[in-house]
């Protein structure tokens, strides 16, 4: 390692022929990005002087001087042809419908839809449209959840109409049933996410909590709370936000209860995510079983509209890696959508989506003519079409470390493409590989990856991200 610190030779050797092993998160891969930390700081750089640098490279490599923002970004939203008939029936349906969202951070695609370990959430999918192949915009929740809320690549404060403002707008009062630690963390590095009443639910008997560390499941108790409010509102309209943190915590939470859990809910020991992992799911599953099953006995599930969402997946020790964040795999951008909407019936759709994606079907579904120019999501009802139309616009995503940008990318056709400031060397994956982040295949398809990376660099998840290495290496 010092003999490769020491040879300018030998690291330019590595970033063009190794890259790869600075990517892997386990020992090698930690050690080579000590050593690009340290030749930064000896150059008097810090991280993210470091990774703008990198971006400088870049621009070089690719003769590109300053990237501007694709005009497609900012035209005006239209209805792709032929999607705009696929769901009108629902449309006009759900114009004075509740809204229920049961949000589960950190649950993965696989694991939701796995019938053995979320039974409810299997059967759920059964009678909704279940969204098979759903991408997040970000591996963690502060990447994730404002583009669920509002849209937009570009954040909530351009977005023609996020979630609480749909619901602001039509007089409906908005309620968040939230855990401590997930509300202390979202209150003070996301403010805008802020309801009319909110409800927190005790989750840890210790201090010094922050993101992490909650024991205490709170699954149970928020569907207890939930359903007496429920009951209490008689025939009042409501939107609803179970915010769900025990999968998020499933390494934290209380030993006692995941044994217990286990014992009560029969998960095995042997299976193909971690055992822990699956019985918090387990558990939870069973809660979002009463829940529905509460909907019904009030009377409230035929004009109800109901979205089980994920926010991002969990790595669960894909190459060593065990949270999220950090990273773009396919194990921490595809969530669990889907959307039960009365008088729509279920199916599974198989094409591409994404959370930003959910605004702007909720704005059609709620809204006669909501304005729509901003929203850089499609309405999820034109993908009922049995041939629909083709995205106006790519998949985007963003992974932080230690909250500062680490990577990018961009999902379009059977490929992405994923830009790592700390290298600042494009990767090429098919998604549709067996295990799609095994190999990078831009050498394979050099086409496919100019083509990629022309379309990144012109969108609003590099320029934002360039723009913030810039401000934090000053």
């Amino acid at each position: 390692m010092l003999f490769l610190a020491s040879s300018p030779r030998l690291r330019g050797w590595h970033q063009e022929v190794l890259a790869h092993t600075g990517r892997d998160p386990v020992y090698v891969g930690r050690m080579l990005r000590r050593i690009e930390l340290a030749q930064a700081m000896l150059r008097g750089e810090d991280v993210a002087g470091m990774r703008a640098s990198r971006v400088e490279a870049l621009r070089e490599r690719y003769d590109v001087d300053q990237p501007t923002r694709d005009p497609r970004w900012d035209a005006g939203w239209s209805d792709r042809p032929g999607a705009g008939a696929a769901g009108s029936g629902g449309r006009a349906l759900a114009a004075d419908f509740n809204v229920l969202v049961f949000y589960v951070d950190s649950l993965r695609s696989d694991v939701a839809y796995d019938e053995e370990v979320m039974p409810n959430a299997a059967a759920l999918s059964r009678q909704a449209v279940r969204f098979e192949r759903a991408y997040s915009t970000g591996s963690d929740t502060l990447r994730a959840l404002p583009g669920l809320l509002g849209g937009s690549y570009d954040g909530l404060a351009r977005s023609p109409g996020s979630l609480l403002d749909l619901a602001k707008r039509l007089e409906i009062p908005t309620t968040l049933f939230i855990p401590a630690s997930a509300a202390d963390f979202i209150s003070l590095l996301l403010p805008t996410f802020a309801f009319d009443e909110t409800y927190r639910l005790p989750d840890h008997a210790r201090g010094g909590v922050w993101g992490y560390g909650a024991d205490q499941p709170t699954a149970g108790s928020m569907v207890d709370q939930t359903l007496s409010w429920l009951a209490q509102r008689g025939s009042r309209r409501f939107f609803a936000w179970l915010f769900n943190f025990d999968v998020h915590n499933w390494h934290e939470l209380d030993g006692t209860y995941v044994e217990g859990a286990a014992e009560r809910y029969h998960v095995p020991a042997e299976g193909r995510w971690n055992w822990r992992y699956r019985v918090v799911a387990r558990s939870l599953d069973e809660h979002l079983g009463r829940l529905l099953r509460g909907l019904e006995e009030l009377d409230l599930a035929d004009r109800t509209l109901v979205l089980f969402v994920s926010d991002h997946g969990e790595a669960l020790g894909y190459r060593g890696f065990w949270p999220h964040s950090t990273f773009l795999w396919e194990s921490l951008l595809r969530v669990p959508l889907v959307l039960r909407v009365p008088g729509i019936p279920p199916m599974v759709v198989e094409e591409r989506v994404s959370l930003i994606d959910v605004a702007p079907t909720i704005a059609r579904l709620l809204i006669p003519d909501p304005p729509m120019n901003g929203y850089h999501g499609e309405d999820l009802l034109g993908f009922l079409d049995p041939e629909p139309p083709p995205r106006r616009l790519p998949l985007l995503a963003t992974a932080v470390s230690d909250q500062q940008i680490a990577r990018v990318g961009i999902l379009d056709g059977r490929y992405k493409l994923v830009l790592p400031f700390e290298w600042g060397a494009p990767e090429l994956y098919d998604v549709t590989a067996p295990d799609p982040d095994e190999v990078d295949v831009s050498a394979a398809h050099p086409r496919e990856a100019l083509r990629l990376m022309g379309a990144l660099l012109r969108s609003p998840v590099f320029l934002a991200a360039e723009a913030e290495l810039e401000r934090a290496s000053r």
